[in-house]
């Protein structure tokens, strides 16, 4: 058996190297820190000290270690879920590391991110990723946050070979090519999945070949060789810094474990293990630097002994450290805000004299302003450009702004939202468009994977500033793959804020709002609203989150509504003011946090309640309203509260259909007759 090749090939075998003897010297250390340390998380996972499982980095040492000696002191990386190699490289201390993977308290993310989710941020270690191939476009986001703020550093995006047949690693490799960003992707080719050899998974003979689809330079290396993996390292970061774009590194290399440490059925052959056990990547720099006269044997067991000692006191230091308290797991999900607190004028009357703008108006004057005052403040998306959007909401921002904060995406949902992740994550302030939200279905490993939890599992280190806002096309005609409002899939999870104007004064403070919340929030934006005009104070207010408007007061009953069905509400209770029906419409404004202090108040005063909602009924977030009625404001009820929702079909093309499948003014009017008659 054979290292496989490739052009560019490096099998350096002699020690022709400019690295120093000190950094000889710390890259062997490093080498075997980490073997201890993995053999340590073995022997602590068979003792049932460790739950779930872990990822043996064992027999990789080489990959982390030559390119961490290739990588400058500000240099940052991303990694996988065998990320403890890599994280041991950036400098992590080996007793917090094991106390995370033990999940204690004293754990550097206080025992939430666990094996598959080490992160350091202080020290350029991004995190760990347990979702195969998501960290590529996390790191491409950084090395763009990087450039957008003027610093001089490079990412390092590690996946393995599975992950190269991921749709996202791809986009990641596109967008950080078109962009020429500094940012290094490394491929440790480990030839095997958890069961499965690369050869029935690839369609080509080395992933490093991909790089050519995109006009990247790529290198084969091998793996076992540290100081073939930091020279060819070396070179890709220098390119990197200097303007000149990604490469992508395919390093051939070999896990001498099987594929975590909990046991299965080791597919591989015998003879293959024993070969590329042969090539212990140790043993091969050890033996160099001993020929080079870099460390005398003594030496090296003098350094042997002191590395195993320290993977000792590691597992002493973990086993001894406390659990966290009770409290820490409601803690970290969100990074405390002002939003919740800001004070906002009021929405003016509209025969206020105060001039009127439409939404996509509203939206583009918040996205003006956020952008003058904050210059880490960036868009990203699909023809936000040229054309302004595909409503207007992004138009005169590339002229005002230029290419490198107004930044046109490729059909790429999933790449440049995680994109936008990974810039939030080191700095920046990234609003990400969806042209049409319906795609969100595309983004929801990066929304809902790494956005919403980043915070938590790194116990607090990182947040994500990030705004992700589209348009949602119900009630056009454009059926069902254009038409959902799905604003329950985001609400139902924890670490997103959620937002619905339904005014042009709601959608420009929102907007605001959102953009300086520190968390990730996301923006349902009607199209069938954006025309509609209103006040839109011309001085400086926010709309605070988690504050419900009352629309219009009355004592028979309370309409509770977002977005589009609060205009429906509005038009529906004027309907039935003519009938002599005094309906209370709230529109909640925000939907993640939900301000239910104003819908019990008015609960409290009209003992009936219906709650309208544009997106589906089951499980649509209107069941979420009735059950926090029913769970804080039962003995209020004189009748059980209603709901009025579309249908739980797929939005038809008909006008016809249509209408019997949405919701409308006259379908919420006609609950209430029946809920008042009830």
């Amino acid at each position: 058996m054979a290292i496989a090749t490739a052009p560019q090939t490096r099998l350096d075998t002699d020690l022709s190297t400019d690295l120093s003897t000190d950094r000889l010297r710390e890259m062997y250390t490093l080498m075997w820190r980490i073997r201890y340390f993995e053999e340590t998380v073995l022997d602590l996972f068979n003792k049932g000290h460790i739950r779930g499982t872990a990822h043996l980095y064992i027999g990789m040492e080489a990959v982390a270690a030559g390119t961490r000696a290739a990588m400058g002191p500000d240099d940052f990386l991303a990694s996988t879920h065998r990320g403890h190699g890599h994280s041991l490289a950036m400098g992590l201390d080996p007793k917090p590391m094991m106390a995370e993977l033990l999940g204690r308290g004293d754990g550097y993310c206080k025992g939430k991110g666990g094996s598959m989710h080490v992160a350091c941020l202080a020290l350029g270690m991004l995190g760990a990723d347990a979702v195969v191939g998501a960290n590529a476009p996390i790191t491409t986001g950084a090395a763009l946050a990087a450039r957008l703020k003027g610093e001089d550093r490079v990412g390092i995006s590690f996946f393995g070979d599975g992950a190269a047949s991921q749709g996202v690693v791809l986009e990641a490799l596109n967008i950080a090519a078109v962009s020429k960003l500094p940012v290094v992707f490394i491929c440790e080719n480990n030839q095997w999945a958890l069961s499965t050899a690369i050869q029935s998974t690839l369609s080509v003979p080395d992933v490093a070949t991909r790089a050519q689809g995109f006009g990247l330079p790529s290198a084969i290396v091998d793996g076992q060789d540290g100081l073939a993996m930091h020279a060819a390292a070396q070179e890709a970061i220098d390119r990197a810094r200097a303007g000149g774009g990604p490469t992508l590194i395919e390093a051939k290399t070999y896990r001498f474990h099987t594929h975590s440490a909990f046991a299965t059925k080791d597919p591989r052959a015998a003879d293959e293990v024993a070969f590329w056990k042969s090539r212990d990547p140790i043993e091969i720099l050890g033996a160099k630097l001993l020929d080079a006269g870099v460390f005398t044997t003594a030496e090296l067991d003098e350094l042997r002994e002191k590395e195993a000692d320290l993977a000792q006191e590691a597992a002493d230091f973990a086993v001894a450290s406390p659990y966290p308290a009770p409290e820490e797991a409601l803690t970290d999900v969100f990074l405390p805000s002002e939003t919740e607190s800001y004070s906002e004028p009021g929405h003016p009357a509209p025969e206020s004299g105060v001039r009127q703008l439409n939404m996509v108006e509203s939206l583009n004057e918040a996205l003006h302003e956020e952008m003058e005052r904050d210059p880490t403040v960036f868009i990203m998306g699909e023809d936000i450009g040229n054309i302004g959007g595909l409503f207007g909401v992004t138009g005169g921002l590339l002229e005002r702004f230029g290419e490198e904060r107004i930044r046109e995406m490729p059909i790429a949902e999933p790449g440049y939202t995680g994109v936008g992740v990974g810039a939030a994550i080191a700095g920046a302030h990234p609003v990400v468009e969806i042209q049409v939200m319906d795609f969100l279905s595309l983004t929801m490993d990066q929304l809902a994977n790494h956005a919403a939890k980043l915070r938590y599992m790194t116990g607090g280190q990182a947040s994500v500033p990030m705004v992700l806002r589209g348009v949602v096309m119900t009630g056009i005609g454009l059926a069902a793959q254009h038409s959902q409002s799905l604003e329950a899939w985001v609400a139902h999870i924890p670490g997103l804020k959620v937002i619905m104007p339904s005014t042009p004064y709601d959608a420009k403070g929102l907007m605001k709002s959102a953009i300086r919340d520190g968390n990730p929030v996301v923006c349902f934006e009607k199209r069938l609203l954006y025309a509609a005009t209103g006040p839109v104070p011309e001085e400086e207010y926010l709309v605070p989150f988690g504050q419900a408007a009352v629309r219009r007061t009355g004592d028979d009953l309370t309409i509770v509504a977002s977005g589009l069905s609060a205009q429906m509400a509005i038009e529906a209770a004027e309907a039935l003011a003519a009938e002599g029906i005094a309906a209370e419409v709230i529109d909640l404004r925000t939907l993640v946090p939900l301000d239910m202090d104003t819908i019990i108040e008015s609960v409290a005063k009209t003992h009936r309640v219906i709650v309208a909602n544009d997106g589906y009924r089951n499980c649509g977030f209107a069941a979420e309203v009735m059950a926090r009625i029913m769970e804080q404001g039962f003995d209020y009820l004189d009748a059980p509260v209603m709901r009025v929702t579309s249908e739980d079909v797929p939005i038809p093309c008909s006008e016809a259909l249509e209408q019997v499948a949405l919701i409308s003014t006259d379908k919420i009017a006609t609950a209430a007759r029946e809920l008042l008659e009830s």
